[in-house]
């Protein structure tokens, strides 16, 4: 029904994400998280959040597993969430550093005015 979920669903799958640890993260319904991974109806703004924390915690397990060799607990959701916003200040520090190559890169050729 909804092909676009598919990466969304492998993911929960794939990292054994509790569709309770997702509602809480979310901040929305258990039964909705179930209604999304069961291809039913979901308000955009519930698919939206859902998606976007599975992301989230599928990134901090892969990031948590490869360092520490070791799964993190994901019934704990306050350590979760302080994972998740770690990888989040990462991810823009590493944008503000490219940022700034590229921006330094472009003055280096002649290209700021």
């Amino acid at each position: 029904m909804h092909q676009d979920r598919q990466p969304i669903q492998d993911l929960v799958v794939m990292w054994k994400i509790p569709h309770t640890t997702i509602a809480e993260i979310s901040s929305v319904h258990r039964s909705e998280v179930s209604r999304y991974i069961n291809d039913q109806t979901v308000s955009t703004n519930d698919r939206v959040r859902i998606e976007q924390t599975v992301r989230e915690i599928a990134e901090f397990v892969s990031i948590f597993q490869g360092q520490t060799g070791m799964r993190p607990d994901l019934s704990d959701i306050s350590n979760l969430r302080v994972g998740i916003e770690a990888v989040r200040e990462w991810r823009t520090e590493q944008q503000i550093k490219q940022d700034v190559a590229e921006a330094a890169q472009m003055f280096t050729q002649g290209g700021a005015q």
